[in-house]
Order: structure tokens, then C-alpha cells, then sequence
């Protein structure tokens, strides 16, 4: 397990199918397999919470930097994340 560099806490939110409020966890997240990252202890995150967020850098302004999209649980929480190609795609659209 390979914990992220800078990245302390990470925040996950989704929306499970079996509950009518959102569920969220926060962990150190750390590289999983196939290019994803994962959380441990996330459990609420079920069918359902599937294209949830998963938020870095909170700031106390409530603004923070979503940079992957909740996928399932196989043990830990798994997420999409996007590394730099997010990056890109708003830095060209700004630049547009």
C-alpha cells in the first residue's frame, strides 16, 4: 500500500440507494489497484453512492477540489481518480 504524497485526508460523498441522505467518510487514501485510490472505512458508501465525490484540500470556506468519483467497495472504498488528466481538461478550458 502506497499512501499518497501531501494528501493527509480525503473526503468521500455519496448518495447509497438505501438511504434518502448523503453518506460520507474521511482517510488517508492510498493508491489501490489499476490506477484507483482507496479509503479505508468508508461503510455506508453502498449500491447506489456509485459517481460520488471524493474530495482533497478542504478549505475553511467550504471550497475544496473533487479529483476522483466513488466506483464500489471491495474491503476499502474505491475511487476513479482522475490524476492529472482533470487537471488538463480545466486548465485548457480556462485557457480556451
Amino acid at each position: 500500500m502506497r499512501v499518497l504524497p501531501r494528501i493527509l485526508a480525503a473526503h468521500a460523498i455519496g448518495l447509497p440507494g438505501s438511504v434518502d441522505y448523503a453518506v460520507w467518510c474521511e482517510g488517508q487514501p492510498y493508491d489501490g489497484p489499476s490506477g484507483g485510490v482507496q479509503i479505508r472505512n468508508c461503510n455506508g458508501l453502498s449500491g447506489g453512492a456509485s459517481g460520488g465525490s471524493f474530495i482533497v484540500n478542504c478549505q475553511p470556506d467550504g471550497s475544496a477540489v473533487q479529483t476522483a468519483s466513488y466506483f464500489g467497495s471491495w474491503g476499502d472504498s474505491s475511487f476513479a481518480y482522475y490524476r492529472d488528466v482533470a487537471w488538463q481538461v480545466y486548465n485548457g478550458a480556462q485557457n480556451a
